[in-house]
């Protein structure tokens, strides 16, 4: 079997056997090029071919029967260079000369007519093809099995790059899902209740907690009141009715109560957090049920102020 190295043209003599144990890789022992060798395979011929011959070769031509006269002399094209100055012509005009042999007479051509060959006697021979080359003659192509180890290129490990990128690829998009659910796990069970437990499993295996929705919207205050005490009158009880009327639970909000005097201006604030108004019976980590309602009540000590008004609102900081 005959194969040409596409980079440098150098047909090589290979073995069917050894190809099929490399899958047709082979390097050219010319240019040190890989390539598959059935890309380029060659029909292999029984005998050489021999140069064309012409059967009408040309007559030799005796050139020693010809008259001086017929001899030619070979042309030779004079090399290119650079024109030479021409001088300045006289003022006088030169006699015209005419160069070459001087032209015979009509006697003379007569008998040179009879002597002359034929001019398709010089007929160039024709150029004969090349000899192809003989498949004992050419040299033998380098199988990779020859090669060191570190030369050798494995398809099969080639085939496995794009399927190892491929999972890198799927892992790293995992991570960052991973990464994003972490993050965003409040909105998440906020906005897909159903996924809390799940959330929360993961949430004790990885040592955090789902923050508790904010919707302070959700939040209103039904009744509030005011009262002062009649032995102690620096002294106010607030009472707070409030409710969650969203369908998850929430964080326990923080209440703003605001003074004012009898012009509406503001004589003085204060905020009450979770922790402030909660019942020890509740924990402010678990948050306030879903559609449920709260009522508690404080004892203050306004310190001297005559508040004529008073605002309460909740709030989220």
């Amino acid at each position: 079997m005959l194969t040409t190295c596409p980079e440098c043209r150098t047909t090589f003599r290979v073995v069917r056997e050894q190809l099929e144990s490399r899958c047709g890789l082979v390097r050219c022992g010319y240019c040190r090029a890989v390539f598959n060798a059935y890309d380029t395979l060659l029909p292999e011929f029984e005998a050489p071919l021999s140069a064309a011959v012409d059967e009408n070769p040309p007559a030799d031509i005796p050139i020693d029967g010809l008259p001086p006269e017929a001899v030619v002399e070979p042309v030779v094209e004079p090399t290119p260079a650079e024109p030479a100055a021409i001088p300045e012509a006289d003022e006088e005009p030169m006699p015209h000369e005419t160069h070459g042999p001087e032209p015979a007479d009509d006697d003379t051509f007569a008998v040179l007519g009879g002597e002359i060959p034929r001019l398709d006697a010089y007929r160039p021979e024709p150029d004969s093809p090349l000899p192809m080359l003989r498949p004992d003659e050419t040299p033998d192509a380098i199988l990779l099995s020859d090669l060191p180890t570190r030369d050798r290129i494995e398809p099969e490990r080639r085939l496995w790059k794009p399927v190892l990128f491929g999972l890198l690829s799927l892992l790293l998009a995992l991570t960052l899902l991973g990464q994003l659910a972490y993050w965003l796990r409040g909105p998440i069970v906020e906005w897909l209740p159903e996924a809390r437990p799940t959330f929360e499993q993961a949430c004790r295996n990885l040592d955090c907690r789902i923050p508790l929705s904010r919707q302070l919207e959700q939040i209103k205050v039904e009744s509030s009141a005011l009262e002062s005490d009649p032995e102690q009158p620096n002294r106010v009880k607030l009472k707070v009715d409030f409710s969650n009327r969203s369908q998850v639970v929430q964080a326990w909000p923080c209440f703003i109560l605001r003074l004012s005097d009898l012009r509406g201006s503001s004589l003085a604030r204060r905020v009450f957090w979770p922790k402030d108004y909660l019942p020890k019976t509740k924990r402010e980590s678990a948050g306030m049920a879903a559609m449920s309602e709260m009522e508690f009540q404080l004892d203050l000590d306004l310190g001297g102020l005559s508040a004529a008004g008073y605002e309460v609102k909740p709030l989220y900081p």
